[in-house]
């Protein structure tokens, strides 16, 4: 029992192991069940010099293969049948030739598989530009704005009235004309001289109209 307890303990840590690392792909000799396409798959990336890698690997290349193909046969057929139009409905098939394949293919390259410039390419490019120099930079350099007159940027201001002068008081007071500060100056003591007899009339003669003082006693 122990035994058997030790070689499943191994078979399972040998299993994990191969799992945990990526599988390696080997010479197909033919007699594996996997597709064809998926055997040319693993021969190409072999002879690439790829070792390591997932599964998924040669299943995701062989869907942009198929959706890739896919795409130039459609191509291809609409441009056959531009170059044949149908006239009578018992038209053969289709027969799709080189060159609607190549016309297609052609197509896809010029703008689906644009790959970038060298550096090299890049690098000669940069010099010959900075070659040319800058153009100066102007005096009136910026947004050209229309006079000062006419530009609404300036500092807001408003127009004063002009105060009165101290000698125009006193030609108004020698000409007889009472100036309206001393006016109402005495209009204020007028009031100051009248005050005492009004404070008798609401209180009374003693100062005691409400009668506070009687309440202030009791």
């Amino acid at each position: 029992m122990a035994e058997t307890n030790g070689v499943v303990n191994g078979e399972s840590g040998s299993h994990s192991i191969k799992t945990s690392q990526p599988a390696e792909p080997t010479v197909d000799t033919g007699a594996s069940r996997r597709p064809r396409d998926a055997r040319t798959i693993h021969l190409i990336l072999a002879s690439m010099g790829v070792t390591a890698y997932q599964e998924r690997v040669p299943l995701a290349l062989m869907d942009i293969a198929f959706r890739y193909t896919s795409s130039v046969l459609q191509d291809a057929l609409l441009y056959w049948d531009a170059a044949h139009p149908a006239t009578t409905t018992g038209q053969p098939p289709p027969q799709i030739t080189m060159a609607d394949l190549r016309m297609a293919i052609s197509s896809k390259v010029n703008h689906q598989f644009v790959t970038a410039p060298p550096k090299e390419f890049m690098l000669d490019v940069a010099q010959e530009r900075n070659k040319v120099a800058l153009p100066p930079v102007g005096k009136d350099w910026g947004v050209r704005l229309p006079p000062e007159q006419y530009c609404l940027t300036g500092v807001n201001w408003e127009l004063l009235a002009e105060p009165l002068d101290d000698g125009d008081d006193e030609e108004e007071d020698a000409e007889g004309e009472p100036a309206t500060a001393d006016a109402g100056r005495a209009d204020r003591d007028e009031g100051d001289e009248e005050m005492p007899d009004a404070v008798a009339d609401m209180f009374g003669e003693n100062g005691d109209g409400d009668h506070d003082q009687d309440m202030m006693v009791m």
